[in-house]
């Protein structure tokens, strides 16, 4: 499961901060680029790396709403090629008469889990390069962790439900004709 963090919901607008991943239950891993005014990795450095591990396929992404996550990405010219799945999608194919997919709300109704809430790491009027790396790692780790979590339980309900089918052959490949009629 993977996750960025940034300093804005809008694209045009963001500007990737760190990220988080986890590729196992109850256990994620952050990485901060900047924090409080500090660079902590170069920006190159960890682009050069995406490339290596998302263009090539070599790694299968899990994400929340990993179109935000694919597009930004994108703006620093890294793509993506290899989508497993993405909870916000699974969430509304098996229900989507609740009208609620985010990850707060899918923690909660799902895993019976309270998460930290964005507004609890980020102040009023400041994005997230402000949080120090302490908070983002719990916010932002969190953040992947219970994606994975999710993964993992929404994958043998799509399978339980029979559509399992549809989330692969139809809504995933959606993910990236929505980007290209956006861009």
């Amino acid at each position: 499961a993977f996750d960025t963090e940034t300093t804005s919901t809008e694209i045009k607008d963001a500007t990737l901060v760190g990220f988080s991943f986890s590729y196992e239950l109850k256990k994620a891993f952050y990485c901060p680029l900047i924090s409080q005014g500090k660079e902590y990795l170069k920006l190159d450095d960890v682009l050069a790396l995406f490339r290596d591990y998302f263009s090539t396929g070599y790694l299968k992404l899990i994400g929340q709403n990993i179109k935000y996550d694919i597009e930004l990405l994108n703006k620093y010219k890294v793509s993506v090629n290899n989508i497993l799945f993405d909870t916000m999608i699974a969430s509304w194919l098996i229900d989507s008469n609740s009208g609620q997919y985010s990850l707060d709300e899918l923690a909660s109704r799902y895993l019976a889990y309270d998460t930290i809430h964005f507004d609890d790491v980020v102040k009023k009027g400041e994005d997230f390069s402000s949080v120090s790396v302490e908070d983002a790692l719990s916010y932002s780790g969190e953040d992947s962790d219970l994606t994975f979590r999710l993964y993992k339980f929404f994958d043998g309900l799509l399978e339980e439900k029979g559509l399992k089918k549809v989330f692969e052959q139809y809504e995933l490949p959606l993910i990236e004709v929505l980007i290209s009629m956006e861009r």
